[in-house]
């Protein structure tokens, strides 16, 4: 059973390992980044993140949305947390799989070189990347952004009008 899609630039970190992987109840956890699987150093760093008891796959994105599609039926008693590094990869998986319907904006941080809008104290966004989460939500993707599973949850109106408010503006 595919549980969550969360977008979090850090990929598997503390937060993730030891509250959002129990929280979800997940016995696997697919990375889809094609940086990530990659390179050995990212993935040992992901690795040492890995809760014990959780199967960790780190895939490039292709790879992951075949994986998840599961055609040999091996993912139907598993429950997998799938992590992407951003939107657009997010989108990609959406598109891709059958039955990824949820994204969670988790980590999306500000970056010297993107005019972004502050929706919370971990998730920014640019107007490119809320096009490409509009799109979602017209393909019936439900959007909203919880860093923690403690906090309180904004839903993908709350994330369109903070935006609006930030400066930004969709087309």
């Amino acid at each position: 059973m595919l549980l969550l899609i969360r977008v979090d630039d850090r990929l598997l970190h503390g937060q993730v390992g030891t509250a959002w992987t129990p929280k979800l109840q997940a016995d696997t956890i697919v990375i889809a980044n094609d940086k990530a699987c990659n390179s050995s150093m990212l993935k040992m760093t992901i690795n040492l993140a890995k809760p014990a008891g959780v199967d960790l796959k780190v895939l490039e994105l292709q790879q992951a949305a075949d994986f998840l599609n599961d055609k040999d039926g091996k993912l139907a008693r598993r429950h997998v947390f799938v992590i992407t590094e951003t939107i657009a990869d997010a989108a990609f998986l959406t598109e891709h799989v059958n039955g990824l319907n949820k994204v969670n904006l988790g980590g999306i941080r500000q970056s010297k070189e993107q005019d972004k809008v502050k929706i919370s104290k971990q998730v920014f966004l640019n107007k490119e990347e809320m096009e490409i989460l509009t799109g979602m939500v017209k393909n019936n993707v439900e959007v909203y952004e919880l860093v923690a599973p403690m906090d309180p949850q904004k839903n993908w109106g709350a994330i369109q009008e903070t935006f609006s408010k930030g400066g930004g503006k969709i087309c």
